[in-house]
């Protein structure tokens, strides 16, 4: 008995260590699909829903092999052998398409600059069913990547109205494909609104002030840099480093609406 017992171990330990390894390598080539196509940098840490993929991921490469290891036994026949592995599989392949499609659904999709910030979408932020009004090349949210786009100011009294009342249902102009505009028309807002990145620095404490600098460090010189407050539905304290061009480069976990006004240096 106790050599069946130690033979058993050995048997299953093998297969176990066997799945782990094939479940270790899905699960980096699938971090690569969601942390560079999905998530590019600055969204990951802004976004924060892929925080389901690593639980996903976790749960998944401990438990698939763990159940492989509970049902080897060299006493089945290969035929019973097989027809559990096919089921853990199908139970690990489960849990995996449905950890990716949360976090599908939560990736970054636009970054819309509204009034005096910019602020990152994920397709359960916008409403879809205006996507038909938005601008010709917008009308589609990209499976990869981001789009960049601009919200409008209301063209009369009916569209601020209408905007206060979806507002308070939710979606605000940036949300909503209807106000859209490509971000280059809005370049001359964008520029006002955008100030330069030595101020922030200057108006934050230290600690902050090194997170900036850290974010900054491989981008233009710092006398090239602006900043916008960074949003997302989830996280409003970030900030948006620019370039020259007013193109989202980097962004720090500083909330710039927060820092004090000029003058008023906080140390």
């Amino acid at each position: 008995m106790t050599h069946f017992i130690r033979q058993r171990g050995r048997f299953a330990a093998r297969i176990a260590a066997l799945h782990f390894a094939i479940s270790l390598l899905v699960a980096a080539s699938l971090a690569l699909l969601v942390f560079f196509l999905w998530y590019p940098h600055p969204y990951r840490a802004l976004m924060g829903s892929f925080r389901l993929f690593w639980l996903v991921v976790a749960v998944d490469v401990c438990c698939g092999p763990l159940l492989t290891f509970v049902l080897s036994s060299p006493a089945k026949k290969r035929r019973e052998r097989w027809l559990d592995y096919s089921l853990v599989a199908l139970i690990q392949l489960g849990a995996f398409a449905y950890g990716l499609h949360g976090v599908y659904l939560s990736r970054p999709v636009v970054l819309v600059f509204e009034t005096d910030r910019l602020r990152a979408l994920a397709p359960l932020d916008i409403k879809r069913d205006e996507l038909a009004q938005a601008p010709l090349g917008y009308r589609r949210l990209p499976w990869r990547g981001v789009l960049q786009v601009a919200a409008r100011r209301p063209r009369d009294a009916g569209e601020t109205l209408d905007a206060i009342e979806q507002a308070m249902r939710g979606y605000d102009v940036g949300q909503r494909p209807s106000w859209w505009i490509p971000y280059g028309a809005a370049q001359a807002e964008l520029r006002r609104r955008a100030r330069p990145l030595a101020e922030l620095l200057d108006r934050v404490n230290a600690d902050e002030r090194e997170a900036l600098r850290r974010a900054a460090a491989t981008a233009s010189p710092l006398a090239e840099l602006f900043y916008l407050p960074l949003t997302s539905p989830r996280s409003t304290g970030w900030t948006a480093i620019l370039n020259a061009d007013r193109a989202l480069i980097a962004a720090a976990p500083v909330d710039a609406f927060s820092a004090p006004p000029a003058g008023k240096e906080e140390r």
